[in-house]
């Protein structure tokens, strides 16, 4: 099985917004956690952070699996990756390809709806890409879509899949 990938840098103080009210992130909705505190020098879980935006204020990287997640369309078994330096870090979210393929045929509804969620969430947190593609979707070769600030034909994208 082969993974996608959602990549796009984010800023360490909007962390808290993005996990708990865009994401709607639960202790519940966590399958597994891992998160390394550097100031206590141990390993903590999703649910023993308060604050990711101050968890993250200082360098560090942490990773979440969640059992769904709705990103304009309900994912299973998402692996979400942290990696922060202070102010700002990369936010990778890995998925199963079957969540978009399905007999090697692309849903282009579902992928439309992700489009989508992703350029209004986009305006929202003041991202100038986010790109989507096959593991690494930072690489030109294996990067799929990317979405840039004031894109507008997200649809045709979407087709060309």
């Amino acid at each position: 099985m082969e993974f996608l990938e959602i990549v796009f840098d984010f800023k360490t103080e909007y962390l808290d917004e993005l996990l708990f009210h865009e994401f709607k992130l639960k202790p519940d909705h966590i399958k597994s956690s891992h998160f390394y505190d550097t100031d206590k020098e141990i390993d903590v879980e999703f649910h023993e952070i308060t604050s990711f935006s101050n968890f993250f204020a200082k360098q560090g990287t942490g990773t979440i699996v969640v059992k769904e997640i709705c990103l304009g369309m309900i994912m299973e078994e998402v692996f979400i990756l942290f990696s922060f330096d202070g102010e700002s870090g990369t936010i990778d979210i890995n998925f199963p390809e079957s969540e978009l393929i399905e007999g090697k045929i692309f849903n282009k509804e579902k992928g439309l709806q992700l489009m989508e969620y992703f350029s209004s969430f986009m305006k929202r947190y003041e991202l100038k890409s986010v790109r989507f593609g096959y593991e690494p979707a930072t690489d030109d070769d294996t990067c799929l879509i990317e979405l840039k600030e004031g894109m507008t034909q997200i649809k045709d994208l979407v087709n060309r899949l």
